[in-house]
């Protein structure tokens, strides 16, 4: 009797099953290429959006780093069933990175713009003052009881508008006078151009600038950042010395 095929011979060899890809490490490397638009961004951030947003782009590498090193302990415990040490490895780096950049850089860029704006604030306000010496050139002295009528033979309403809180100084030329709406500045009406130069002649309605302090306007035309404490002092003294003189003042467009 022929001897029969042994059918364990023509069997397929056992390969066990390919390890699958860890999602973490691909959620890890996902996030990392995600912080790079969101870095780009922050050089085209403005005021209009708020601080938090800078920690966008760092933010996701730092969650980007904590999914790689998750899929690294997930692929250790998994005993080979579990690939992709090299792609949470890169997620880790590129986040890494992109987050110590991001912090850095944007911090650094936002600061460079606050300090740059704060100059364009600085600088409108000075127009305001000069504008107001040269309506008291034309007016025995005294400088307007409403800076509104300024506009537009003396200066261009724009001005009225600080970089941090815009306002509506397209209003000012149809009315002649300021509000608390078209002027992001508090005037300091009943002054003349023979006042003490310290004395106060305008104000930021809010504190936007850096260390929360108010840009200041003063008879002589020269700006400083002053805190609201310090700010009170030096209207104090302003109403003290236009009394002292048989005057009196009121805040316009507070």
């Amino acid at each position: 009797m022929p001897a029969q095929p042994d059918e364990t011979l023509d069997a397929p060899a056992y390969e066990p099953p390919k390890p699958r890809r860890s999602r973490l490490a691909v959620a890890s490397v996902f996030l990392a290429l995600l912080s790079i638009p969101a870095f780009f961004a922050l050089f085209v951030a403005t005021f209009a959006v708020a601080r938090p947003v800078l920690l966008v782009a760092p933010g996701l590498g730092i969650a980007a780093v904590v999914l790689g090193g998750a899929a690294l302990n997930a692929i250790g415990k998994s005993g080979g069933r579990i690939a992709g040490r090299k792609m949470a490895m890169t997620g880790i780096i590129a986040g890494s990175l992109l987050a110590i950049l991001a912090g850095v850089i944007g911090v650094a860029s936002r600061d460079f713009l606050e300090f740059a704006w704060s100059e364009v604030c600085y600088g409108r306000l000075r127009e305001v003052g000069l504008a107001c010496h040269s309506y008291s050139d034309d007016n025995d002295g005294a400088f307007p009881s409403d800076p509104g009528v300024l506009c537009p033979k003396y200066l261009h309403p724009g001005n009225f508008s600080c970089c941090k809180s815009p306002s509506r100084w397209e209003e000012i030329p149809k009315t002649g006078t300021i509000t608390a709406q078209s002027s992001s500045y508090v005037y300091v009406s009943g002054l003349r151009a023979s006042d003490p130069a310290g004395c106060v002649l305008a104000f930021g309605r809010q504190a936007n600038h850096f260390e929360r302090k108010r840009h200041v306007l003063f008879v002589d035309a020269h700006i400083d950042s002053l805190a609201d404490s310090e700010l009170a002092e030096r209207m104090a003294k302003t109403r003290e010395a236009v009394k002292k003189r048989g005057g009196e003042i009121r805040l316009v467009g507070e």
